[in-house]
């Protein structure tokens, strides 16, 4: 598989590290956020935020199954760099990074915690929900019977500006089901694509044979018409299929694309192998 590789082996905005020392090492951030970090080098639009280093889990102190705060110092460095994005009065959303996830063999996809829709006052709560993840009983079921060892997990953090998107959606490069290469899955909904991945809303869901994507435009707008496919923007919906082709193509194996769009302005939430 092709390892795709960090321009200078660095960050910078619109992803900003801390603690500064951090920056540049990569085993720090886990695969969601290096993945991020990748696509934004390469000109794909992601949310501005903050990468959270493992090393801040590793430095706090645990009492029960809940960890202490942040040091000051951290705290007003994370701050800082939200200031310096211009997104520290903005919603935010915090998700964890950890370096078992959104791997080759592996996703880990919902083992550990995401929050949604929070305001700075809340980080702090936010990231020690994150981090008490690794007490999650289903985090241990699922790394039993793949026989990977969670012993002394740190989870990195990615905080970034929470989207509230119009339209949203997974997409599929190839069909993970059946493994036809051919096919390309598109599911999408209005408003947030958490009922997509959390399975609390059934999606508009649309199966695209390869052959078609050289007149792609013209065939999603008959699909859509065809299908009576209601509140979608199959110019969005083009957009985002092409940019996940193109993840595709960087990658060079079939992904698994998050995405949304507000006000016609498409966002890439997350990109990684289709592990299914």
């Amino acid at each position: 598989m092709h390892d795709v590789k960090l321009k200078n082996m660095s960050f910078g905005e619109p992803l900003i590290v801390v603690p500064k020392e951090d920056f540049g090492k990569l085993v720090r951030y886990g695969g969601k956020a290096k993945n991020l970090a990748i696509i934004a080098q390469n000109n794909f639009h992601i949310a501005p935020g903050v990468l959270l280093s493992d090393t801040v889990h590793n430095k706090l102190q645990l009492r029960g199954r809940r960890y202490l705060s942040l040091d000051d110092e951290t705290y007003e460095e994370l701050h800082s760099a939200l200031r310096q994005l211009k997104i520290h009065d903005s919603p935010l959303i915090a998700r964890s990074s950890a370096g078992i996830e959104d791997g080759a063999e592996h996703s880990f996809a919902g083992m550990f915690k995401t929050i949604r829709n929070i305001r700075f006052e809340e980080i702090e709560r936010a990231i020690n929900d994150i981090y008490s993840s690794v007490f999650n009983p289903m985090l241990e079921t699922y790394s039993r019977l793949r026989k990977i060892s969670i012993q002394n997990i740190r989870i990195a953090v990615l905080i970034q500006e929470f989207i509230k998107t119009d339209i949203s959606g997974v997409i599929f490069t190839r069909d993970p089901i059946f493994k036809n290469n051919e096919k390309i899955l598109i599911d999408y909904v209005l408003g947030d694509p958490e009922g997509i991945v959390s399975g609390t809303k059934t999606p508009n869901s649309i199966t695209l044979s390869r052959q078609y994507l050289n007149n792609l435009d013209d065939t999603l707008d008959n699909y859509v018409l065809q299908q009576n496919l209601p509140g979608s923007n199959s110019k969005i919906l083009s957009k985002a299929i092409k940019e996940a082709l193109r993840g595709e193509e960087l990658f060079q194996y079939p992904v698994d694309v998050e995405w949304g769009a507000k006000d016609n302005q498409l966002y890439i939430f997350q990109i990684r192998p289709i592990t299914t």
